[in-house]
C-alpha cells in the first residue's frame, strides 16, 4: 500500500454526507488514479433524509439503493461510469427498525437488514428491476441481553444491546470458493462474532468469536489486502487516531497485523475522519485500498471548524 494526502472538495465515491443547505451540493462522485490524483464525475443535490446508502450490485447493474429509516421508505437507482442516476424503484413501508443495511452474495440473497435490539436479520435478494424476494430470515445471539440495560442507556446506541457494527466479508474456503460470511462487533463487551454462510443450511452458521478486543473501535471494514484471497481487516479509532489492518487466515484466526500512519498518526485528537472506505483508488484490482475521508478540517488543539476543501488520506 502507498500513502497518498488528497486535498478534495466534499465528498469520493460512496461516501455521502449531506447538505447544509437545500440548493447545495450533498454528494459527489470522483475518480482516482492509481498516483493518487482526484477528478470529479458529478455532483448531485439529494435529500438529507437518507439514513443509509448501499452500493451493490444484481446482473452486472451497477445499484444503489437508499433507505430512510425515519419514514420507511427506500429507493433503488442505477449508476453508470457518467454519474448518471436512473430510478429504478420506489418503496414504502419498509420496517424502521433496520440498523444495518449491508450489501453482499450469500447464496441468492445479496442484501441483509439486521435490527440491533432484537436481533432479527432478514435476507433478501433484489434484483436489477427492483423486485425483491426474502431468501431467508433467522435471530443473531446479542452479545448484551437486552433486560440487562438500564432505561437510562439508549436501546441503540453504544452500551446497548446488539452488536455496534456489522461487516461482511470472506474468510474460509469450501471445495476451492471462498464462503461469504458476517463479522459482528460490540464495543461494550469489545467481543467479536464470525457467522459463515451455510448453504446446506440456507442461512448463518456459528464460526468463530473473539473476546478482549479494543473497545473503541469506530469502523471495521473487511477487504483482501495482501492478494491472498481471504479477506483482512482494517480497523479506525477516531478519538485515537488508530488505523490498523489485521491479516487473517482462512481459518478466521489473526495473522500479522500493522498500524498505519502518515508521517506520525493519523491525526488523534479533534481531526477525524469520519469516513472509512475501501476499493480499488490505488488501480490494483488484486489488493484494495484504503481510504479515509474528512469533510471538515481542523487543526491541531482547535475546535473543528468548515473548510471548503475536505481532505483525503490514501493507501
Amino acid at each position: 500500500m502507498r500513502f497518498f494526502e488528497l486535498k478534495i472538495f466534499a465528498l469520493l465515491v460512496f461516501v455521502f454526507w449531506a447538505g447544509p443547505t437545500a440548493h447545495a451540493e450533498s454528494a459527489k462522485m470522483f475518480k482516482l488514479t492509481a498516483n493518487g490524483d482526484l477528478s470529479k464525475v458529478k455532483g448531485y443535490n439529494w435529500s438529507h433524509r437518507w439514513t443509509q446508502i448501499v452500493p451493490f450490485s444484481a446482473r452486472g447493474e451497477n445499484l444503489l439503493l437508499f433507505y430512510d429509516r425515519d419514514r420507511g421508505l427506500a429507493k433503488l437507482f442505477s449508476y453508470n461510469e457518467a454519474g448518471g442516476l436512473y430510478r429504478k424503484k420506489s418503496y414504502s413501508g419498509w420496517s424502521k427498525d433496520w440498523d444495518h443495511v449491508i450489501a453482499g452474495q450469500f447464496g441468492e440473497a445479496n442484501m441483509i437488514f439486521y435490527n440491533r435490539v432484537n436481533g432479527r436479520l432478514k435476507a433478501f435478494r433484489i434484483s436489477e428491476t427492483g423486485s425483491m424476494s426474502l431468501q431467508f430470515e433467522q435471530t443473531i445471539e446479542n452479545p448484551v441481553d437486552a433486560s440487562l440495560i438500564s432505561a437510562a442507556d439508549p436501546p441503540d446506541g453504544p452500551g446497548g444491546p446488539g452488536w455496534d457494527i456489522v461487516t461482511p466479508g470472506h474468510w474460509s474456503w469450501v471445495n476451492n470458493r471462498t464462503v461469504p460470511g458476517l463479522l459482528f462487533y460490540n464495543r461494550t463487551e469489545g467481543s467479536a462474532l464470525f457467522l459463515r454462510y451455510d448453504e446446506a443450511e440456507g442461512h448463518f452458521v456459528f464460526a468463530r468469536r473473539y473476546y478482549g478486543w479494543n473497545n473503541s473501535w469506530d469502523e471495521i471494514k473487511a477487504a483482501d489486502f495482501n492478494g491472498d484471497q481471504v479477506d483482512d481487516l482494517v480497523l479506525y479509532d477516531q478519538d485515537g487516531g488508530k488505523l490498523k489492518v489485521i491479516y487473517m487466515n482462512e481459518d478466521y484466526s489473526f495473522g500479522s497485523h500493522l498500524f498505519l500512519k502518515d508521517r506520525d498518526e493519523v491525526f488523534a485528537g479533534r481531526t477525524h475522519f469520519p469516513q472509512l472506505v475501501i476499493g480499488n483508488f490505488g488501480g490494483s484490482r488484486l489488493k484494495k485500498d484504503i481510504l479515509l475521508y474528512q469533510q471538515d478540517k481542523c487543526l491541531d488543539g482547535q475546535d473543528c471548524i468548515v473548510d471548503e476543501h475536505g481532505r483525503g488520506l490514501l493507501w
